[in-house]
């Protein structure tokens, strides 16, 4: 395999493998393989494969494949990709992936993906996520959550309508505090707080009910501890 090392300037590439250092930046494109650090960029389609370890940006679309670590930034628009250590993902288009370790990721459009981070997500649109988080995140430890854009919308309308007409029509400030997280598909945040409103939310049994038929209400069984 061609082989070639570049640290700054402007490269085009469509086969071999290009490692890129410094702040160089890249189009990839056919069956090249392209391997990123420091604050190398790279924007990869065809059927490339981009791996990322540094403070990098890479964009991928069509059959590319992306493995994006460190502190990276990923936009993908196509293809499928792995996020890990501290890297950070905008997702959307027909995308598919896996999302690791302590990254994050905001999935729109018909993204769909499994994560298993700790970090933050977002859902919106048609995405799809299979959310099972390796740590407590909010109560989610242990669970499997099966996420989508519409349910996300819905679930935060329910809750919303459910609580309005609650204390007399002042309705329930915590629970509108997770439908506002859940309105920005923000799914770590309205954890977060079901979590950390536990005592209050839990004098509501309607809500509690909806909470948990959805997966966001998380008790212990002291029992088994």
């Amino acid at each position: 395999m061609k082989t070639r090392t570049v640290y700054s300037g402007d490269h085009v590439v469509s086969e071999g493998l290009l490692v890129a250092c410094g702040t160089a930046e890249v189009v990839a494109s056919g069956t090249a393989t392209v391997i990123l650090f420091d604050k190398a960029v790279c924007v990869a389609s065809g059927k490339t494969h981009v791996t990322a370890r540094g403070d990098n940006n890479v964009h991928i679309s069509e059959e590319a494949e992306a493995d994006v670590g460190g502190g990276s930034h990923l936009e993908a628009y196509g293809g499928s990709f792995t996020l890990r250590g501290r890297a950070n993902g905008l997702v959307m288009g027909e995308c598919s992936g896996f999302v690791l370790e302590k990254a994050s990721v905001t999935a729109l459009g018909n993204a769909s993906l499994v994560m298993m981070s700790e970090g933050e997500l977002r859902v919106s649109d048609g995405a799809r996520v299979l959310y099972t988080p390796n740590r407590l995140r909010g109560g989610a430890i242990g669970r499997c959550l099966e996420l989508t854009g519409s349910g996300v919308a819905q679930l935060a309308q329910t809750l919303h309508d459910m609580q309005a007409g609650m204390n007399s029509g002042r309705g329930v400030s915590c629970v509108r505090t997770i439908v506002d997280e859940l309105r920005r598909g923000d799914i770590t945040g309205a954890l977060a707080v079901a979590n950390n409103e536990s005592d209050k939310i839990r004098s509501y049994a309607d809500i509690v009910g909806v909470l948990k038929e959805a997966g966001f209400w998380y008790e212990i069984d002291w029992s088994r501890v």
